[in-house]
């Protein structure tokens, strides 16, 4: 509880005293400022007013780079970017670093989803003639687990594979070009594409590369099986072959494991 006034007490207070604490806090503000450097927020030793000043000879605003820090993620390219002006006007040494520009969010344009549908009609019609051939087709060999398996399942995989580095030069390509229009060139948002689409193809073409490799496998096992069906046939040792089998088959697990 406030102190007792003539009628009032403090908390409800008459329209002098409302001035009265309007302009002492006022003072308290101006002090504060003052020695916001020394003991404050961006421990300098310099006031605001100083601050003001030097921010505008370096081609700033204070004010308007604090208030433009309010809506930065802090720790973000752009925060830390906005801090280090803040604290060069204000004489604070301490620097952040801002690392690598955020990502640019490009709108993606009708263009890339218009290839992104053409991607999914195709890749159904890979899977489509796929399953059509693996049942006229049948199993054609039998796994490390007994299980039979389907020579077009996998060649469907890989064509399916094909298709995704067709589609991921196309796509990137065409994010580059956006960029470039809604940015221009040498822009950051189109080098950040660029980066982007370097990235992407690479990582599609190790798949790529990874899966012709297990098809590899997947092949020898196949003609492996046919030729020791027609040993067995004949009557013959088949022993070598089984051995020549089972090393296809380690290589085949070693190199699935590599993969992770």
């Amino acid at each position: 509880m406030g102190f007792k006034l003539p009628g009032k007490s403090i908390q409800s207070g008459t329209s002098a005293h409302s001035s009265a604490l309007k302009m002492v806090a006022e003072q308290k503000a101006a002090s504060a400022l003052k020695q916001i450097g020394k003991k404050g927020l961006y421990a300098s030793d310099m006031s605001w007013k100083e601050g003001t000043e030097k921010a505008k000879s370096e081609g700033n605003d204070l004010n308007a780079l604090v208030k433009q820090r309010k809506g930065l993620k802090k720790g973000s390219y752009e925060y830390n970017k906005v801090q280090n002006k803040i604290n060069s006007a204000l004489g604070n040494k301490t620097r952040y670093d801002e690392g690598p520009k955020d990502p640019p969010k490009v709108v993606e344009s009708n263009k890339v989803t218009k290839l992104k549908d053409e991607q999914v009609v195709e890749d159904k019609k890979i899977v489509d003639e796929g399953e059509t051939k693996m049942a006229k087709e049948g199993p054609k060999q039998t796994n490390e687990d007994g299980e039979k398996v389907y020579g077009a399942a996998l060649d469907a995989t890989a064509d399916l594979n094909k298709n995704e580095l067709k589609y991921t030069k196309k796509i990137q390509r065409q994010k580059v070009k956006d960029a470039r229009k809604e940015f221009g060139r040498g822009s950051d948002e189109v080098k950040a594409a660029k980066a982007t689409k370097k990235d992407e193809v690479k990582k599609t073409r190790k798949m790529v590369k990874t899966n012709k490799k297990d098809q590899k496998f997947v092949d020898r096992d196949e003609s492996l099986d046919r030729r020791i069906t027609k040993r067995k046939e004949k009557g013959k040792s088949t022993a070598k072959l089984e051995g020549k089998k089972a090393k296809n088959k380690q290589k085949e697990k070693e190199f699935g494991e590599s993969l992770g």
